[in-house]
């Protein structure tokens, strides 16, 4: 009995000597912190909070030696808030706030020494926009764990996704090209983010190409930030930003297996796509050039031409690539009809990877035909029996419908009067 007193006693003053006080902070895996808690011998007294592993507050509440005594505050993921109300020595006091996710006022309850006295619900509004003010539980992350994410900024402190990077990721479309090359890399871009944390423009300074370049810039426009800050206020600046691509093993497998398909089913089809292309054109022929740096033998094909034995066409011929061509309203304003010429750089597998304009019409126009031709599924090249990445020239007419043009004509009338 004496030895379990004496062993009492001694847990009583080890626990009195290692007893929590102060500030006691704990982190995630990724080296945020995921609570920040104010202890006086081992109970809550202070100011506490809790943080979701982005960095942005979960929950902050105040505390009296163990007892809920000030506001309470919990937020969404984003940094809104989701709950606020006070808390007067344990018991509801005052208005007890709810919010929806995107910010709006829920409802309205109000306590008085813990009893409930009213209670006002407010309709949700979906177009609700809440200014950057309203994400309070943004918090700022000291120090960017990854330096390749957020690499530097014109202000004092940078702009941040609202959320993290994973917000950004959240909103990314890998390409399915892309995916079926295997393609991954990093796209590093410019954007501009305004005093209220929208994104105004985005510039692509280093690509990768096959679509990931404008996926990468649609993600980030797409995103809200925290904006970046100058002598302690909100403002406009330029943030660089670095977006990675990545495959796990089970993509770059399918990504394998789908390039391996593909080859065999273009090597079976060869001898029946190159007598189709024949039979379908009259006008196939040889000539020679002294426009360009090549010296084999140029093949002309209807409205296009290359220095290799089969030249890639559009599938469903032009007429499939004018489908895509969408006329500028400028064009039908002056009237303007031509030619457009275009180098087109064609992979293996029929897909443009770049276009060039060497010769336009402007007003948007150019613009207009290389989407076109960005967005048309190509026939490959070949050499030989073996499909190839290639260049074609393409000449691509552009020519006003007489029923746009009067329905142009009309509108405009109808504006002037």
């Amino acid at each position: 009995m004496r030895i379990k007193l004496i062993a009492i006693v001694i847990f009583l003053n080890l626990n009195l000597i290692y007893s929590q006080n102060g500030i006691v902070k704990s982190y995630f895996i990724n080296g945020n912190k995921s609570a920040e808690l104010s202890y006086t011998n081992d109970v809550y007294d202070g100011t506490c909070i809790w943080y979701y592993e982005n960095g942005n507050v979960k929950v902050e509440k105040t505390f009296s030696m163990g007892k809920l005594n000030g506001w309470v505050r919990e937020y969404y993921e984003n940094g809104l808030v989701e709950k606020e109300y006070y808390v007067n020595n344990g018991l509801l006091d005052g208005l007890f706030k709810n919010y929806y996710k995107n910010g709006g006022l829920k409802e309205v309850l109000k306590y008085k020494a813990g009893r409930l006295i009213s209670r006002e619900e407010v309709p949700y509004d979906s177009n609700f926009d809440p200014p950057i003010s309203y994400y309070s539980g943004a918090n700022r992350i000291d120090k960017i764990k990854k330096k390749k994410e957020i690499i530097i900024c014109d202000a004092e402190i940078c702009p941040e996704p609202l959320g993290g990077m994973k917000t950004i990721y959240n909103n990314l479309i890998y390409p399915e090209h892309a995916k079926m090359y295997g393609l991954q890399g990093n796209v590093k871009l410019i954007a501009s983010v305004n005093s209220d944390g929208r994104v105004e423009n985005v510039t692509v300074i280093e690509g990768i190409g096959l679509g990931c370049d404008e996926a990468a810039a649609e993600a980030v426009q797409k995103s809200r930030f925290l904006p970046g800050m100058r002598n302690g206020k909100n403002t406009a600046s330029n943030v660089t930003l670095q977006i990675e691509f990545k495959l796990d093993k089970d993509e770059l497998a399918l990504a394998s297996t789908q390039k391996d398909n593909a080859d065999k089913q273009t090597e079976a089809n060869l001898d029946e796509l190159i007598q189709n292309r024949k039979k379908d054109d009259v006008n196939y022929l040889q000539l020679s050039t002294t426009d360009s740096l090549i010296t084999k033998p140029v093949q002309v094909h209807r409205n296009l031409e290359c220095s290799i034995d089969v030249c890639p066409t559009p599938m469903g011929g032009m007429t499939a690539l004018m489908e895509n061509l969408v006329i500028p309203q400028r064009a039908y304003q002056l009237g303007l009809e031509g030619e457009i010429v275009i180098i087109a750089d064609v992979d293996k597998y029929g897909y443009v990877r770049d276009t060039d304009v060497i010769k336009g019409l402007g007003h948007g126009c150019d613009e207009a035909a290389e989407v076109a031709v960005l967005e048309t599924k190509f026939e490959p090249g070949f050499i030989g029996k073996e499909a190839v990445r290639a260049n074609v020239k393409l000449i691509v007419p552009f020519k006003l419908e007489e029923n746009s043009e009067k329905d142009t004509e009309n509108n405009t009338e109808n504006n002037n009067r």
